[in-house]
């Protein structure tokens, strides 16, 4: 039985939607507000405000194409889902999960990214809310299948 560990945060969602809205209002305020758009300038500002706003168009689309659940675990495997690819994680590999939180300015988001390091390589999978409890319920899930084993073996 899969166990779903780890969610897309919105967060994200609302930021790029926020700086679409922003970069936008801009655009449509500039094209509005200036009547002489011939001068070189007007046009590399017009020019600049319509490439940041297909820029944040585009974050936003790839975003929400992210699966919703990106972390999932069975019994002997851990699962990180991208957008275009899975990776299966044998859970006894596991060496560490540790939760990196998004900020700015000081300000610290409940969601960011989740580094699960095993004994050859490290994945890192972006955007995923409540990214501490995430590495916590990884790490037992780690720990419940490398305490299983000792028992079994005794």
């Amino acid at each position: 039985m899969r166990k779903t560990i780890g969610i897309k945060s919105s967060g994200e969602i609302a930021i790029l939607t926020s700086l679409l809205i922003l970069s936008a209002g801009s655009f449509i305020l500039l094209l509005v507000l200036d009547e002489d758009i011939t001068k070189p300038l007007d046009q590399f500002r017009v020019y600049l405000l319509a490439f940041i706003t297909l820029f944040f168009l585009v974050m936003l689309i790839m975003s929400l194409l992210k699966p919703k659940v990106m972390i999932v675990s069975d019994q002997d495997f851990l699962y990180l889902n991208y957008r275009r690819k899975k990776i299966k994680i044998l859970l006894k590999d596991i060496i560490q999960a540790t939760p990196q939180r998004l900020r700015a300015r000081g300000f610290y988001y409940s969601f960011g990214f989740i580094k699960v390091y095993t004994k050859k390589q490290m994945h890192k999978i972006g955007y995923v809310a409540s990214c501490e409890d995430v590495a916590l319920d990884i790490m037992r899930e780690v720990n419940d299948v490398k305490t299983g084993e000792k028992q079994r073996d005794i």
